[in-house]
């Protein structure tokens, strides 16, 4: 029998569980119940207000990524390009600056900083409009868009040609490649190739951060989670992309327009191009996930909930699922033939939906995933280190000092979002506990 309950979840005072923080309003102040298949109250899950962490600018993270990129292909050309100036009938200069063609130098600039220029020329933007308080168009913010990048495909084109005058077709596709492969990945869509994080449909965004709506419909929470799931994609399919474009042409290009008769250690090279991408990939991951994005995503899977298959029949009867209602904790519905359990505060999922259990599997706690994040980074550097002890060669040196250094800062930014997510989350738990048994 359905019976409709209203009631009011209010803040719990207990100072023993809940961290004290400067914090932001709670979207879960106050929210009522909707229909249930049972005669039981329940609490909806008590979201913790959340720290204030400080997270870096898209223009500092441009700007840090793109000293990363230019410093990683610096660097791979020293390798490459190197001279043995100590010696007595050597070169006085340290690098064969000559054997380097400055197009492919033009076109690697070009790649790496199109981000920060973009990102400078829509910061330049604001700051006229609030100068002379006037908000530009829509039409004229995307006239000023794709201008851009008109520009930045001509100096892309005019280093392509002076390279093709010197170097096979071949090369040419090679220093073209992911760029067509951004075509198959993001179609003909120029925010990706200009914005690492660009908005999302069907999402409130406030802050550079989506908003959870904290709502008490079962469809609008689904609705919810489809729309969190792909921008989560968009955002890792960025991350993959960025890492790899910037890996590619900081590390893997140098090494494609290399002389065929130059001899330089082919190991190192290939340790330098696979050290450039972890660094670019983790760096990317601690801007794109960010702890408070996480937390929305761990707010939404709450409501969302979880089922799991029951084998036994030593159960209540189940009830036919029904996608309108919100279930409560250890409910049973019978969905395509299969018993199902909730086991979460409250389930709207839909039973056999493995995206939502993944959904719900990956963000019930966001703090395992900045452990893994942190031991993975934590393992690069430690890897560098003992590198770094062992070798000898001045570049190989200079390499490993500047990627140590770059790995250190997101190391302490992934280790910071770890502690932080802890410390909420295991509140959170006991506070939804003490809810849930209390209840009970």
């Amino acid at each position: 029998m359905t019976v409709t309950n209203r009631r009011r979840i209010t803040t719990l005072s207990n100072n023993r569980i809940t961290p004290q923080f400067n914090n932001i309003p709670d979207q879960a102040e106050q929210i009522a119940s909707a229909d249930y298949p049972n005669d039981d109250y329940f609490p909806f899950p008590k979201h913790l207000p959340f720290p204030q962490v400080p997270h870096n600018s898209e223009l500092f993270n441009e700007f840090y990524l793109f000293v990363f990129s230019i410093m990683c292909a610096a660097l791979q050309f020293i390798h490459l390009y190197r001279t043995t100036f100590w010696l007595e009938q050597s070169s006085s200069t340290t690098v064969n600056f000559y054997l380097i063609d400055k197009y492919l130098v033009y076109f690697i600039f070009v790649i790496s900083s199109r981000r920060l220029f973009y990102c400078l020329l829509e910061r330049g933007c604001d700051f006229i409009c609030a100068k002379r308080k006037i908000t530009l168009e829509q039409s004229t913010l995307n006239y000023i868009k794709y201008s851009y990048f008109t520009v930045l495909v001509f100096l892309l084109l005019a280093c392509s040609f002076k390279i093709f005058q010197k170097y096979s077709l071949l090369y040419i596709i090679c220093l073209s490649y992911p760029l067509i492969l951004y075509i198959f990945i993001f179609r003909l869509k120029i925010d990706p190739f200009l914005k690492i994080n660009y908005a999302s449909d069907n999402l409130t965004i406030m802050n550079d951060f989506p908003v959870h709506s904290c709502s008490i419909n079962a469809h609008t929470i689904r609705t919810e989670i489809e729309a969190l799931k792909n921008d989560f994609n968009n955002r890792f399919k960025q991350v993959v992309f960025t890492s790899v474009l910037n890996a590619y042409y900081a590390g893997f290009i140098p090494l494609c327009f290399v002389n065929r008769h130059l001899y330089f250690d082919k190991l190192w090279a290939t340790q330098h191009l696979t050290f450039a991408f972890l660094g670019a990939f983790t760096t990317s991951l601690a801007y794109c996930f960010p702890v408070r994005y996480s937390d929305v995503l761990h707010r939404a899977s709450l409501h969302l909930g979880v089922w799991n298959k029951t084998s036994t029949r030593n159960h209540p009867p189940p009830i036919p699922w029904n996608k309108s209602i919100i279930w409560s904790f250890g409910s049973y519905v019978k969905f395509s033939g299969e018993v199902y359990r909730s086991n979460s505060y409250s389930t709207c999922a839909t039973p056999a939906n493995n995206s939502h259990y993944r959904f719900y599997t990956i963000f019930k706690n966001p703090s395992n995933i900045y452990s893994i994040m942190a031991t993975i980074q934590a393992i690069i550097v430690v890897i560098q280190l003992l590198m770094l002890i062992t070798c000898s060669e001045w570049p190989v040196v200079l390499s490993l000092s500047f990627l140590i250094l770059f790995n250190f800062y997101t190391l302490f930014k992934l280790l910071r979002d770890f502690l932080v997510a802890k410390s909420i989350y295991s509140a959170e738990t006991a506070v939804n506990e003490k809810l849930r048994n209390g209840n009970t």
